[in-house]
């Protein structure tokens, strides 16, 4: 595989399990050399973002881009994923509803209460990525 370009991703989030993205920074599109140029550059920028946000987890991302299909192609299908596996947890949980029948209401068991903190995980995620796309797309034209 020859890779003819790099990038540098830094991601903000407010814990480092918690999906809330704060801000989001991308560099793409660099050659090697550039890549190699730029890097401390990079790395000053985590470091003030770290002292911008000192509690926050900041994670950063660097590498080959893919070369074989482009980034939005990747972007879209990971895109149709979620939407899938969105839908098929909301078919899952609406099942459940529909047929609960014990005392207390759904609402309260623990496993509903994940399930919906899931799905909501994923929307967010799915959102993300749908600005993601809309920025890759406004930045090439």
């Amino acid at each position: 595989m020859i890779v003819n370009s790099y990038f540098w991703s830094i991601k903000v989030y407010t814990s480092q399990f918690s999906h809330k993205l704060v801000e989001r920074f991308y560099w793409g599109d660099y050659t090697l050399e550039q890549f190699s140029r730029w890097k401390w550059y990079f790395k000053y920028r985590a470091a003030l973002l770290q002292i911008k946000y000192p509690r926050y987890y900041i994670r950063t991302a660097w590498g080959p881009e893919p070369a074989t299909r482009s980034k939005n192609t990747i972007l879209k299908a990971r895109i149709r994923a979620k939407k899938a596996k969105i839908t098929q947890y909301s078919k899952k949980l609406k099942m459940a509803k529909d047929e609960w029948n014990e005392l207390f209401p759904i609402s309260e068991n623990e496993l509903y209460i994940k399930a919906n903190q899931k799905i909501e995980r994923l929307k967010r995620e799915l959102n993300e990525m749908q600005i993601e796309i809309q920025s890759n797309s406004l930045t090439k034209n």
